[in-house]
């Protein structure tokens, strides 16, 4: 924790160990207490990894700090996320073909180095022996598929090979070793395997870009984009309360693929604040997290979720006229809508839309729709009767009083207090290395992510018994002209 709270490197933690007074005192360690290896800080977060304890030394101090008064459940909380990038170097496709072949020849060549020299051709001592990115790789989209064919070929080769064997338990492990795994990936999702040679699929055969390997040293960093912000690696979501009156403590660290919404996360969230009886009574966040479902069980858990509602997207709401859904009024006992002409609905059928959300379609009669007068502000189609995508009925009126709700001054004075978490955000990236993964894989950058909470924490706490006051929102001296007019 106190190597995160300054950002430092493992040989430096280390160094702090040894030399500074005041980390000896924090360890309670002697003066002369010659330290250890830095190594051994490496060792550490790979016991938590492999015990999922990833969130231990956050979850401790937050027992602690609700045993010393310093939180309590059922205040305000507010969430939002960031982008993380990965500890590896983002790759060309082309390069990354070759260079996953690579990584998997020389981890083979660690684990069974007399079987690896007998089945490497001598070429490929020529061609995969350095770093691909070493290398002068064709560019022209002839030359280019003939290179990536003639590695896919090799890759193929070499799977053949260990198959071959599989009669002999080591080589059964190495087909089950991590690179060998992620070479089998790579080209499944590459290659189509052929009676005498391979094939280089098309790009509308690939996997879509969340979902495909991007480099054979951290298969689980992904591509996203968010508001134009491209990355390759994963996201953070933090948590924290945010009480007029407290210290404003983060409760909460969740990271992810890079490629999940944030709307995916928000219930996750709140069930391991339920875990931790730390549930908030206001939970404040952006319009990413929000939609009917979770204001339902967000309600479910005694939970207000507080966040601007996805706005309503059908043309008439974005023409400022016609019969958008709020026109028509729902017979919820009887399963029937009415519209403004006074035509009722003739079918009501409960579902599912494409990514598994229940909701509810209803139709009007073609005798009804065809000859009305209001047609034009009704419907666009030039034959069929009106047709109407519903949610369920407690999921649609929490969306329509959320809606109503966030128009009032009220609920934005409310709302207002969520623009500090962009705060703690800045705070982590700028000085506790937040936004930079130090590992690979997931399990290891939650570690990190949760890491830094505590240590923020403890700034936090730390400040708060030194009686330094919080900082504001800096106000630019231009700006300030204005405030002392």
């Amino acid at each position: 924790m106190l190597q995160f709270m300054e950002n430092l490197s493992d040989r430096q933690a280390a160094n702090a160990v040894r030399g500074r007074i005041g980390w000896k005192y924090a360890l309670a360690l002697e003066l002369t207490d010659p330290g250890f290896h830095f190594s051994v800080l490496s060792e550490f977060r790979g016991r938590l990894v492999g015990s999922s304890a990833q969130t231990l030394l956050v979850d401790l101090m937050l027992e602690r700090s609700r045993g010393e008064k310093l939180l309590k459940a059922r205040g305000k909380q507010r969430t939002d996320s960031t982008h993380v990038l990965a500890a590896v170097r983002e790759i060309h496709l082309t390069e990354l073909i070759a260079e996953t072949l690579r990584a998997a020849l020389n981890d083979l060549a660690t684990a069974e180095p007399m079987w690896m020299q007998g089945v490497a051709p001598s070429a490929w001592f020529d061609w995969y022996s350095w770093r691909i990115e070493e290398k002068h790789l064709p560019h022209a989209p002839p030359a280019r598929t003939i290179y990536l064919i003639q590695v896919g070929q090799d890759g193929f080769t070499l799977l053949d090979a260990i198959r071959a064997y599989d009669t002999d338990p080591s080589l059964n492990i190495l087909w089950e070793r991590p690179a060998v795994q992620i070479l089998r990936r790579v080209w499944e999702h590459h290659f189509e395997r052929q009676a005498s040679a391979c094939r280089w699929k098309e790009p509308g055969e690939w996997l879509p870009t969340g979902e495909r390997v991007h480099s054979p040293y951290d298969p689980e960093a992904h591509f996203s984009d968010k508001r134009g912000v491209k990355w390759l690696g994963y996201k953070v979501h933090y948590t924290e309360t945010c009480d007029q009156d407290g210290v404003h403590l983060i409760v909460d660290s969740e990271t992810c693929f890079a490629e999940i919404p944030d709307v995916a996360s928000t219930h996750a969230i709140q069930q391991k604040l339920a875990k931790k009886e730390l549930c908030p009574q206001e939970h404040l966040v952006d319009a990413g997290y929000t939609d009917a479902e979770l204001l339902v069980t967000s309600q479910q858990q005694q939970i207000t979720l507080i966040g601007p509602m996805r706005v309503n997207s059908s043309w008439q709401a974005r023409a400022g006229q016609g019969y958008d859904l709020p026109h028509f009024s729902l017979d919820w006992d009887r399963q029937r809508a009415t519209c403004p002409e006074g035509k009722s609905s003739i079918k009501w059928r409960p579902g599912k839309d494409a990514f598994g959300n229940e909701i509810i379609q209803l139709q009007f009669s073609r005798s009804d729709c065809s000859p009305c007068a209001a047609r034009s502000l009704c419907t666009r189609a030039k034959s069929s009767p009106r047709h109407i995508v519903l949610h369920p009925r407690e999921q649609h009126e929490a969306l329509l009083w959320a809606r109503q709700e966030e128009q009032s001054a009220t609920w934005l004075a409310r709302y207002h207090v969520r623009a500090g978490i962009k705060g703690t955000l800045s705070q982590g990236i700028r000085a506790f290395g937040l936004r930079r993964t130090r590992s690979v894989g997931l399990a290891k950058t939650a570690l990190q992510h949760a890491t830094v909470a505590a240590a923020i924490n403890v700034v936090r706490v730390t400040a708060l018994l030194a009686d330094t006051p919080r900082i504001t929102t800096r106000t630019s001296r231009f700006a300030s002209l204005r405030l002392t007019a």
